[in-house]
């Protein structure tokens, strides 16, 4: 399964070591296996917003992580967790 992942971090100050507003999300993105790699496929891809079909969902376990921990300790959680956070919200794309 092929997902797009968006962070948003917001500060109050540059000085700020945390950030004070968090969004993690989630779509997962449909990909025709025969003709992925075609230039029309590439050319499309340019002209819509990818997943658009989808909803987003929100991944509040990063968010969480990103509040709390250091960047490098949240992206190492977030990475960790990733894979099975993702087969929670979307069960039957991930199934084989």
């Amino acid at each position: 399964m092929h997902v797009k992942v968006t962070v948003s971090l917001r500060y109050a100050e540059l000085v700020c070591v945390v950030p004070t507003r968090v969004s993690v999300l989630a779509w997962p993105m449909h990909q025709s296996k025969k003709a992925s790699n075609s230039a029309a496929t590439v050319a499309r891809k340019g002209n819509e917003t990818s997943g658009s079909h989808s909803i987003p969902a929100r991944l509040s376990y990063a968010e969480e992580a990103l509040r709390t921990m250091s960047l490098p300790e949240a992206y190492a959680e977030i990475v960790l967790n990733l894979s099975q956070a993702l087969e929670q919200i979307y069960p039957k794309e991930n199934s084989p």
